[in-house]
């Protein structure tokens, strides 16, 4: 029996419930892992709960915790999906709201410069983050560490007056202000956290 006779769930029932939202977050987890959206997963969950006969407190918590993993994308790429902005405001957007604010320490200086994708690279900074810094990068981890076949790529740290910092770091990347000494040519590398090479693991 799902309710009594007040028409309130049973504390089984109720138990089930909870035991259901709990299921529905992990199945929540796998869809992102697979590139959902947060908007698309949220609208299917939330159709599966009242599909559930959950009452709405039961939903409330199912909504508390899936918004509980929006991330700040999720939140401006919804936004941006109801005013129907164009593309060129949402790049914006993104940039100063989420991405900008993803690196710790970051504030926007005097000059601007372009974001590089670098996160299929290996790398390093073999002498360290400040002044006459560098970063070392490479498509292959062995390519990285074989300084004597040179085949890995090298770029100056810019360590550019506007700005009380040059390295960036965030939870799973690392935001490097890039100097090539090619053509003018400086910009804000996203390196992978997970392909840094540090020096005690040469």
């Amino acid at each position: 029996m799902l309710r009594n006779e007040k028409g309130r769930l049973t504390p089984a029932a109720s138990q089930a419930g909870h035991e259901a939202v709990r299921d529905l977050t992990k199945i929540y987890a796998k869809f992102r892992q697979q590139g959902w959206s947060h908007e698309d997963v949220y609208y299917l969950l939330s159709t599966a709960a009242h599909s559930l006969v959950l009452e709405e407190t039961l939903r409330g918590d199912l909504r508390h915790l899936l918004d509980a993993n929006q991330t700040p994308a999720d939140k401006y790429l919804a936004e941006t999906k109801a005013e129907n902005i164009d593309p060129i405001e949402l790049f914006f957007k993104l940039r100063d709201n989420v991405v900008y604010p993803y690196f710790d320490g970051f504030e926007d200086g005097y000059v601007v410069y372009a974001l590089e994708d670098y996160r299929d690279s290996y790398w390093e900074l073999p002498f360290g983050e400040g002044r006459e810094g560098e970063v070392h990068y490479a498509e292959t981890i062995e390519d990285l560490k074989d300084k004597e076949a040179g085949n890995y790529y090298v770029n100056d740290i810019y360590t550019q007056r506007f700005y009380n910092k040059w390295v960036w770091r965030g939870k799973d990347y690392t935001m490097i202000f890039c100097d090539t000494h090619t053509d003018g040519n400086k910009f804000f590398g996203i390196y992978d956290n997970k392909k840094e090479v540090k020096a005690d693991e040469e």
